[in-house]
């Protein structure tokens, strides 16, 4: 899914919401530049230039609705243009599987132990967490499903997330329970990548308070296995087979927080003295993976100039023209203009259709390269079943 920033002028604070593929292609294509009866023009903006109607008559659709009933052609155009827009990044998706392979394997699971040996003694006034160190894969997505706490006592926890562009990225409460390893549910989708830095690093921290100390929670086991996790961001371990269990490690890098607070968010902590192996009682169930979406579907698309871009468009028109003649063939409202068109409707849907496929391979064979996947060996390919 797209990751973007919307600004929150109540507490001056930029979250990170995801976006629909539907609303990602909002007005790429156009119902109508026509206006008659059961349809308005209103809201018919094209970015690409193209619209539904060069390829399906307005009067074919008429034989959809029931203008005398107040039916709106309109409705059914975009019901389809939206349907269009899902199957084309379906079969965009699958696609690329068939062609590609990830460069590094997907990481579902946790980070950060959830065992302990102590309670922790940290003083108040201070900060204390988790800093993460993204690995600049475009493309690339942390997922936070869930972020465990282990404390002394039942109560909150109130966490602060931000980044290195200093933008305060979200402000999050969970639970704690005495002595036991609870989860929160909190659904962020963070991208791994950023034009403004080189690496994108964030921080998941919260105030000390003495009343509630965390365990002495590790980022792994220190003495099982020979993943040993240094955090230094000159020499970071993303490179390495460090077992299924240390996957994430090839993602990003995990370290602990320590400090004091200062002014500003950029200057919280010395984000190289103040790393260590412990996550101050806190774990994150997680997902790291490539947004394969993204490559066709981000903030940047211009459909009026870039190829690849305008193709999209292309393929979600035909897609569209295909749906909208399929349920024009399969209707029940059957009237002496469908039964004469037909089988030349039928030729059109099956001409839309192989211009369709043909838009989606081209896109497929001239995507850019990518941080994420690399081209599939020809047998592997073939066992993949690929679409010729």
């Amino acid at each position: 899914m797209i990751i973007f920033i919307l600004s929150d002028s109540d507490y001056l604070c930029q979250k990170y919401y995801t976006m629909s593929y539907v609303d990602c292609f909002d007005n790429v294509v156009g119902l109508s530049q026509k206006d008659c009866d059961c349809f308005s023009t209103d809201g018919s903006e094209s970015l690409s230039g193209l619209y539904v109607d060069d390829l399906v008559e307005l009067s074919d659709v008429f034989q959809l609705v029931n203008c005398q009933n107040g039916d709106d052609v309109s409705e059914v155009i975009n019901n389809g243009l939206n349907q269009a827009k899902r199957e084309f990044m379906a079969d965009f998706n699958v696609n690329i599987l068939n062609n590609f392979k990830p460069k590094r394997v997907p990481f579902i699971g946790q980070i950060g132990k959830s065992t302990y040996k102590n309670r922790m003694k940290l003083i108040n006034g201070k900060v204390a967490g988790v800093r993460i160190f993204c690995n600049n894969i475009e493309t690339g997505t942390l997922k936070i499903n869930k972020i465990g706490g282990i404390f002394s006592n039942t109560g909150t926890v109130n966490l602060t997330i931000f980044n290195n562009l200093d933008e305060l990225v979200d402000e999050i409460t969970i639970n704690t329970l005495a002595n036991k390893h609870i989860f929160t549910d909190v659904n962020l989708e963070l991208p791994l990548s950023n034009d403004g830095v080189d690496n994108l690093e964030y921080y998941i921290f919260y105030d000390t308070n003495t009343l509630n100390q965390p365990k002495d929670n590790e980022i792994k086991c220190g003495t099982c296995g020979y993943f040993k996790p240094r955090f230094n961001t000159n020499y970071p371990y993303f490179i390495g087979n460090h077992g299924e269990q240390y996957n994430w490690s090839n993602w990003v890098m995990v370290g602990g927080l320590y400090c004091d607070p200062q002014d500003t968010w950029m200057t919280y902590c010395d984000r190289v003295t103040s790393t260590s192996n412990f996550m101050y009682g806190l774990t994150l169930q997680a997902e790291l993976s490539c947004d394969s979406n993204q490559i066709i579907c981000n903030d940047n698309m211009d459909y009026a100039k870039n190829p690849i871009h305008h193709a999209v468009a292309h393929a979600i028109r035909y897609k569209t023209g295909v749906i909208i003649l399929d349920k024009i063939l399969r209707s029940g409202m059957i009237n002496r203009l469908t039964l004469l068109n037909r089988d030349e409707k039928a030729i059109q849907l099956k001409e839309l259709n192989d211009k369709y496929w043909n838009i989606v391979t081209y896109i497929i064979d001239n995507i850019p390269p990518s941080d994420c996947y690399t081209c599939k060996h020809k047998f592997e390919m073939m066992v993949s079943g690929i679409r010729a």
